[in-house]
């Protein structure tokens, strides 16, 4: 009676997900988050997002090989290079400790990707705003981003250009149809580059 949990799916896994809570016990509003799968909209490691958008925040390194359900407790020195990936001899040293805890570096490395992932999202939206005037958030991948900045953006564009009723033409508006083998391979060719 207090969540209600509304998924979007798409091949079988979870592409959004709003969850409805209620106030309290005797209220019939609810307040309403909802949470989006960012891989679908920025499709590369959080690192190299941090880096193209020059995010002042920094992704941190973590040793993903080293907490198991044995070691959870664990305080002591930091756990070998080894077990971190894609990290310098120069980054191991400074981030070594003599009192590294898995429970304290787990918190914090979460939290740091929170930060450096709200950065990204800000800077993205920024710009798909500024540039286009879309509220990107919208959309729940990049291939519907893109339609909408087509449909807003270049499409209207196009049809005043023919000397079309802009308003009939976006309303009625459909993409031509890919009809033939020779207009498929053509398409096909050019989403390789």
């Amino acid at each position: 009676n207090f969540f209600i949990l509304d998924p979007v799916f798409r091949d079988n896994k979870i592409i959004k997900l709003t969850i409805k809570i209620k106030t309290n016990s005797t209220s019939k509003k609810y307040i309403k988050i909802s949470l989006y799968d960012s891989y679908l909209m920025l499709n590369s490691s959080l690192n190299k997002l941090a880096i193209s958008f020059g995010c002042k925040i920094k992704k941190t390194h973590f040793p993903y090989k080293f907490p198991t359900k044995y070691n959870l407790d664990y305080i002591g020195e930091s756990p070998n290079k080894d077990l971190y990936e894609d990290i310098s001899e120069e980054d191991y040293k400074l981030i070594y400790k003599d009192k590294w805890s898995v429970k304290d570096e787990t918190l914090n490395y979460l939290s740091n990707d929170l930060d450096v992932t709200m950065d990204v999202i800000d800077k993205f939206n920024d710009y798909i705003f500024d540039t286009y005037g879309i509220d990107f958030t919208k959309s729940l991948t990049i291939s519907r981003l893109a339609l909408e900045i087509l449909f807003k953006r270049f499409l209207p564009k196009y049809l005043k250009l023919n000397n079309t009723n802009k308003r009939d033409k976006i309303v009625g508006c459909q993409l031509p149809l890919i009809n033939t083998n020779t207009i498929f391979d053509f398409i096909y060719q050019a989403s390789f580059g």
